[in-house]
C-alpha cells in the first residue's frame, strides 16, 4: 500500500493516535509495500489528489492529521490556515483586496496611451508617412501612369543609382506629386506632441483618479489637424 494508505491503516488500527507513525512506517515499510489496503479503511471522495486523503467517514483523525504526514498540497488535504488577530479569525491565504484608486489610475493610463497612438496615426496620415494605395484595375493603373501619378524612388538623387537586380518593384511607388511624404513635418509635430503629453502622463500616474481623468481630457482635446 502507498504511504497515504498506510497512514489511514495506522490511524484506524491505533485509534487515531499518529504519534509513532513515522517510526512504525519505517520499521514495517516492507510489509506495507507488500500488502494492499483493505477497502473498509477507505471512504470514497472526489478530490484533486492522486491519493486518497484521510476522510471523516472512518478516520478519527479527519481534521487533526499531522502536517508532516501530508504528501499532498491540495486545498482538501491542506485547508487554508487561519490566524487570530485581535480576537478575530483571519484567513491568511485570502487574496489581497484590490487598490481601487491604483486600478483606476492604471485604467486611465491605458486609455491615455491608446489616445496617443490614435493621434500619432492621424499625424502620419496628415504628413502622408504611410501610403498604402494601389490601383484596383489594370485600366486604373494605366491611367495613373499616363498621368504621371507615380514615383520612381531615388530618381531625384544627384548621383544616379544602379537599377535594382530584383526589378522595378524595388524603386516604384504609386505616390503621385501630391502624395509625397513629409517626414520633417511629421517629426516636428511628433516632437511637439511628446513634449505636451509626457508631463500629463506623469499626472495621470500619481494624481487622484478624479484629477487624473481631467488630465486625460487634455490629451483627448489635443488637435492634430
Amino acid at each position: 500500500m502507498k504511504r497515504r494508505e498506510a497512514i489511514q491503516w495506522y490511524s484506524y488500527m491505533f485509534g487515531g493516535n499518529m504519534t509513532n507513525f513515522q517510526n512504525y512506517y519505517q520499521k514495517y515499510k516492507q510489509w506495507f509495500d507488500s500488502n494492499k489496503l483493505d477497502l473498509k479503511y477507505l471512504a470514497p471522495l472526489i478530490t484533486g489528489c492522486n491519493e486518497v486523503p484521510p476522510q471523516k467517514g472512518n478516520n478519527p483523525m479527519y481534521n487533526s492529521m499531522p502536517s508532516f504526514l501530508d504528501g499532498c498540497d491540495c486545498e482538501i488535504c491542506n485547508p487554508p490556515k487561519k490566524q487570530t488577530v485581535a480576537g478575530a479569525s483571519v484567513n491568511i491565504n485570502a487574496p489581497a483586496q484590490p487598490d481601487v484608486p491604483e486600478e483606476q489610475r492604471k485604467f486611465l493610463t491605458r486609455r491615455a496611451l491608446e489616445i496617443i497612438v490614435s493621434k500619432t496615426q492621424k499625424m502620419k496620415d496628415k504628413f502622408k508617412i504611410d501610403f498604402n494605395w494601389w490601383p484596383k484595375t489594370v485600366k486604373e493603373a494605366d491611367e495613373r501612369i499616363r498621368a504621371g501619378l507615380f514615383t520612381i524612388i531615388g530618381a531625384d538623387k544627384k548621383d544616379d543609382i544602379k537599377f535594382p537586380w530584383y526589378g522595378i518593384n524595388d524603386v516604384f511607388s504609386w505616390r503621385g506629386p501630391d502624395d509625397q511624404a513629409d517626414p520633417k513635418g511629421f517629426e516636428a509635430a511628433q516632437e511637439k506632441f511628446v513634449e505636451f503629453y509626457e508631463p500629463i502622463l506623469d499626472e495621470i500616474r500619481i494624481f487622484d483618479p478624479k484629477d487624473a481623468l481631467k488630465s486625460l481630457r487634455k490629451i483627448e482635446a489635443y488637435a492634430v489637424d
